[in-house]
């Protein structure tokens, strides 16, 4: 997950600098699937770790969280790109490195997982969690104002 949420900060600086809707499609085609693999991969996580009983439970307070951060991200996506402008990818895409590098400090005594240890299998999960919670924070706003940027350039163009 590391990977995917490292290649999708490239896609925010993507989304800032091309200068048509249609290449910004094909990234966002793209950043779809490194999401889609990401997301997948916490889900995977969460159930290595959370008691069968708890499953549904663990699984759906992850996905919860992630709209949580999401929405509020996206309020303030608006400002961020009315204030800074295009940049705003650009400064999103650092501050999700930040925090990926950060998490994966926080976690580097638990990346090499063995499956022996599920002390440790959880901590893991634990650190990933808040790693993921704050790509989403980070991330929300750079897809909205993708989205916006995208309508506002196809629409000059017609």
């Amino acid at each position: 997950s590391i990977v995917g949420l490292s290649i999708a900060s490239l896609f925010m600086v993507m989304y800032g600098v091309l200068w048509s809707p249609y290449p910004m499609l094909l990234i966002g085609i793209l950043h779809g699937v490194v999401d889609g693999l990401t997301i997948t991969g916490g889900s995977a996580a969460i159930a290595i770790v959370a008691p069968r009983e708890r499953l549904a439970s663990a699984q759906g307070l992850f996905g919860g969280l992630q709209t949580l951060t999401g929405g509020i991200a996206a309020v303030a996506a608006g400002s961020a790109y009315g204030i800074i402008g295009r940049g705003t990818f650009v400064w999103c895409a650092i501050i999700m490195l930040v925090f990926i590098a950060v998490g994966a400090w926080l976690a580097k005594s638990s990346l090499g997982i063995t499956g022996k240890d599920v002390a440790v299998e959880a901590e893991a999960v634990a650190e990933f969690a808040e790693v993921k919670a704050f790509a989403s924070l980070v991330s929300a706003p750079a897809a909205l104002a993708a989205a916006a940027s995208a309508l506002s350039l196809a629409s000059a163009a017609f």
